[in-house]
C-alpha cells in the first residue's frame, strides 16, 4: 500500500499553453516522516507536446505545499506574454510565460489576497471568478468568515432545523454554504503582474438583501459547475435555490434538481434573484456542467435521467438564442465533456467497463452523440479532454487497472471520424510511474450469461508473479452505488484492486445489475430489488470457481468477501442470505471472512438516520411511488425484504472486519456499530476499525494506508480458516 500511496499522480487539472507548446499539469505525491506525520506535495510540471524532451518543473516540490489547477490567461495586446494562474494552498499565485522563449518565470503571489480559501476558479483577461465556502450571513464581508472560524463560540455549536437536514456529504455541519464571487482584473504586461479593480469581489450566487425570501443558491464548488464567457461579461453556473434560514434543508427531493443560470457580471452589485436568467427552463431533471462554446454564442449542459437524484447524465442540451434543443437520450452516463470548436463537442462515456471517446457534431441533420469503438481497446480514457491551441490535437489521460494514469495526445479529426470511421491514434506523453507499471498484476475481463440470459461483466485481477500451475485464494470485492461500476481504470487507495491481490490472491470484480455501463435498463432493474445484485454476484462466483478460465487456479476453500458502501451492504446481506440459499441447495461455496466498509446493516433505520433519505426511498420504493415511507404498512416489505439485519440468525462463524467513520452522514456509524455489536453478541470473531474524522470515503492518505493494511492483515489471518 505504501508504494502505491507514494506514487506520483498526475492531477486531472491539466491545461495547454496558449502557443500549444506545453501541457501543464500538477503532480501529487505523499509520504510520511520519521514521526509518521503526513507530508503532502503537489507541484506543477510542463511537458513539451511535440518533442521527446523531458518534462520540466515550473514550481518546486515543497513539503505541505499544494500547487493545483493551472489556468493560462492571455493578453490581446501582447501575444508573447501570458499568465499561468494556479492555486497554492487555496491562495492564488501566478507565473509569467513567454511564448517566444518558451520559459516560465518564478511564481509570484497575487497582490490581492482573498481572506477565504479559494476552492475553484476560472479567469479570462478581464475577469476572475472563484468559489469559497462562507457563512451566508457574512457573505458581504469575507473576513468575518475567517474570524468566525478562529473563534470559539460557546453555546453556538448547534443548529435548529425545521426541515429535513439534507446535506452534501458532511458539509452541512459547518454552517457554511458554497458561493461564487467575481472580481474584475487587468493584465499589466509592462510590469508583468495581475491588477485587481478597486472594487472588491461581487457575490454572484448569494441572493442579496433585496431578496425578501432570504434565499441563497447552492452548488458544487468545483470548476465543472460554472463557466466564464470568454469576454468576461457573463457567468454560467448550475445550482439550486434554497432557503437561507434552513441551511441545506429541503422539503422535497425535486428541489435538489439544479438548474442552469446565467448572470451578467459586469455590474458591481450583488446578484439578486431578479438578475438570474434560467437557461435550462424546460428541463425536467437535474442540469449540470454548463459550458460556453468558444465564440460564446451557444451553451451546452448535461441533463440527468431522473428527477431528485443526482446520478446518470443521459443527454445533452443546447441553448441558442433563447431556445433549447434536446438531443436523444443516451443509454450510458456521459462524463465530462468539452467544446472542440463552435459546432463540435467531444466527451467520454463509461461503457462495458471501459471509458470511451465520443463526439457530437451539432451542425449535422439529426445530430446525436456517437461513440467511437475499437476492437481490443485496453486503456480507459479519462476526462477532461483539453484541446491544444492552434492544432487539431487533444490531450487527455488513459489508464487501466494494471497501468497507472499517464497523459496522452491524439489527433481529433472529427471529419474523418464521421466519414472514414477512423479512430484516434494516441501517443504517450508522460512516464510518471513507468517502473511500477511494469510490475503490476495482470487483469482479465470476461462475460458470463446469468440465469436471466443477460450478460454480466467481471474482471479477475491475478496476483503478482501468477503461476498457472498453482492455486490461489479468491477475494470477491463489491463496488458501491449500486449505480456505479468497476471500470478498467487506475484507482487510488483502498479502491485499487492491485492492493487486494498483491502476490497472494485472485480478486474478482463484478458489475451486477444496478451497475453503469450496460445500459439504463440494466441499471434500473436494481430498484426495489437489491437482491438482484446478490443473485448476479453469487452466480458469477459459482461460474468463476467451477467453469471459468482460471477455475483450476482458485482455492475454493479459501475465499473472502468485501465491499464498500453498497458493496458493504451486499457483504452484510451475503453473510446471511448465502446460508439460506445453501440450505435450499443453491451454491456450493462459502466465505471464510468478510470485510464491510461503510455498509448498511438495517435498511429501515438507514432511512431515518441518513443525510439523504430520498436516495434510500428511491431505491427501495415501487417506481410508481418513489417517496413511500418505511412506516407505512403497505410499503413495510420494501424496506425489510433485503435488510441484512433479518438474517443474523443464519450467520456462521466466519470472521468479520467492520470499517466505518464518525463523520459518515450518508450511512451513519450507527450501522457499523449495529453490525459489530451483532457479531459480538453472536460470539463471532470480529474487529471494528473506526475513523474519528473521516466521512463516507476515507480521504486522508495516512488513514487510507491504515485501512488498506488492516484489510490486508485481516484477510491474511482469516481467509484460510474454514
Amino acid at each position: 500500500m505504501e508504494e502505491i500511496a507514494k506514487l506520483n499522480v498526475i492531477g486531472e487539472d491539466y491545461t495547454a499553453s496558449p502557443d500549444g507548446h506545453f501541457a501543464v499539469y500538477s503532480v501529487r505525491t505523499w509520504s510520511q516522516n520519521e514521526e509518521n506525520h503526513e507530508l503532502y506535495y503537489s507541484y506543477l510540471q510542463a511537458k513539451p507536446l511535440f518533442s521527446s524532451e523531458e518534462a520540466i518543473s515550473i514550481t518546486p516540490k515543497t513539503e505541505s505545499v499544494m500547487d493545483l489547477n493551472p489556468v493560462f490567461i492571455s493578453s490581446k495586446e501582447n501575444k508573447d506574454i501570458s499568465f499561468l494562474v494556479f492555486l497554492r494552498n487555496s491562495k492564488l499565485r501566478f507565473i509569467v510565460y513567454s511564448s517566444e522563449s518558451k520559459t516560465f518565470s518564478k511564481d509570484t503571489e497575487i497582490d490581492y489576497s482573498y481572506p477565504v480559501p479559494i476552492l475553484g476558479f476560472k479567469a479570462v483577461e478581464n475577469m476572475l471568478v472563484f468559489t469559497s465556502n462562507v457563512y451566508p450571513e457574512f457573505r458581504s464581508d469575507l473576513s468575518k468568515t475567517v474570524q468566525k472560524d478562529k473563534e470559539e463560540a460557546p453555546g453556538k455549536d448547534y443548529y435548529l432545523y425545521s426541515k429535513l437536514m439534507l446535506r452534501f456529504w458532511n458539509q452541512w455541519n459547518t454552517g457554511k454554504v458554497t458561493m461564487i464571487f467575481s472580481h474584475k482584473i487587468s493584465l499589466d504586461i509592462t510590469y508583468k503582474k495581475i491588477v485587481f479593480s478597486s472594487t472588491g469581489p461581487m457575490i454572484r450566487s448569494g441572493l442579496g438583501n433585496n431578496s425578501t425570501e432570504k434565499k441563497f443558491i447552492y452548488f458544487s464548488p468545483f470548476p465543472d459547475s460554472f463557466d466564464l464567457r470568454q469576454d468576461g461579461k457573463e457567468l454560467l453556473f448550475s445550482a439550486s435555490v434554497n432557503d437561507l434560514e434552513n441551511k441545506g434543508s429541503y422539503d422535497r427531493p425535486d428541489l435538489q434538481d439544479s438548474k442552469i443560470y446565467s448572470v451578467n457580471i459586469e455590474t458591481e452589485e450583488e446578484t439578486t434573484e431578479q438578475d438570474l436568467k434560467v437557461i435550462s427552463f424546460n428541463n425536467r431533471s437535474r442540469s449540470s456542467s454548463p459550458k460556453y462554446s468558444p465564440n460564446g454564442n451557444s451553451i451546452t449542459f448535461l441533463s440527468g435521467a431522473y428527477s431528485g437524484i443526482a446520478l446518470f447524465n443521459s443527454s445533452f442540451r443546447l441553448y441558442e438564442a433563447g431556445n433549447i434543443k434536446e438531443f436523444p437520450e443516451f443509454d450510458y452516463n456521459i462524463d465530462l465533456f468539452t467544446w472542440f470548436d463552435d459546432v463540435s463537442i467531444i466527451f467520454t462515456v463509461k461503457e462495458d467497463g471501459i471509458s470511451k471517446f465520443g463526439y457530437l457534431r451539432l451542425d449535422l441533420p439529426d445530430a446525436q452523440p456517437q461513440i467511437l469503438y475499437k476492437e481490443q481497446e485496453v486503456l480507459s480514457l479519462h476526462s477532461p479532454l483539453v484541446r491544444v491551441p492552434h492544432t487539431m490535437k487533444v490531450i487527455s489521460m488513459k489508464s487501466s487497472m494494471s497501468q497507472t494514469a499517464e497523459m496522452y495526445i491524439f489527433n481529433c479529426d472529427i471529419y474523418s471520424f464521421i466519414y472514414e470511421s477512423s479512430y484516434p491514434q494516441f501517443s504517450l506523453l508522460t512516464k510518471t510511474n513507468e517502473d511500477i507499471s511494469a510490475r503490476l498484476s495482470k487483469v482479465v475481463g470476461h462475460y458470463y450469461v446469468n440465469s436471466s440470459l443477460e450478460p454480466i461483466k467481471y474482471f479477475l485481477v491475478l496476483p503478482l508473479g501468477f503461476d498457472s500451475s498453482k492455486k490461489y485464494p479468491l477475494v470477491l470485492n463489491i463496488h458501491g452505488g449500486p449505480e456505479d461500476s468497476f471500470s478498467d481504470i487506475w484507482a487510488n487507495f483502498v479502491l485499487n484492486p492491485q492492493l487486494i491481490s498483491g502476490d497472494k490472491y485472485i480478486t474478482l470484480l463484478v458489475n451486477p445489475h444496478g451497475s453503469q455501463g450496460m445500459g439504463k435498463d440494466f441499471m434500473d432493474k436494481i430498484r426495489s430489488n437489491w437482491g438482484l445484485a446478490y443473485t448476479d454476484l453469487m452466480e458469477t462466483v459459482q461460474k468463476v470457481i467451477t467453469k471459468g478460465e482460471y477455475a483450476k487456479n482458485i482455492e475454493r476453500e479459501q475465499m473472502c468477501c468485501m465491499g464498500l458502501s453498497f458493496g458493504g451492504f451486499s457483504t452484510n446481506y451475503i453473510r446471511g442470505k448465502l446460508r439460506e440459499d445453501q440450505e435450499e441447495g443453491l451454491y456450493d461455496f462459502h466465505f471464510n471472512c468478510y470485510v464491510t466498509n461503510d455498509g448498511i446493516f438495517n435498511i429501515r433505520n438507514t432511512v431515518y438516520s441518513t443525510d439523504y433519505p430520498w436516495f434510500i426511498q428511491w431505491e427501495m420504493c415501487p417506481q410508481d411511488n418513489i417517496l413511500c415511507k418505511p412506516y407505512e404498512k403497505e410499503y413495510k416489505e420494501y424496506f425489510d425484504k433485503f435488510s441484512p439485519e433479518n438474517y443474523v440468525n443464519l450467520w456462521d462463524s466466519a470472521a468479520h472486519l467492520v470499517i466505518h467513520s464518525i463523520n459518515d452522514f450518508r450511512l451513519t456509524w450507527s450501522e457499523g456499530n449495529a453490525l459489530f455489536n451483532s457479531l459480538k453478541l453472536k460470539g463471532i470473531k470480529a474487529k471494528y476499525l473506526l475513523f474519528k474524522k473521516e466521512g463516507h470515503v476515507v480521504s486522508q492518505y495516512s488513514n487510507a494506508v491504515v485501512q488498506a493494511n488492516t484489510i490486508s492483515q485481516f484477510i491474511d489471518e482469516n481467509i484460510k480458516i474454514t
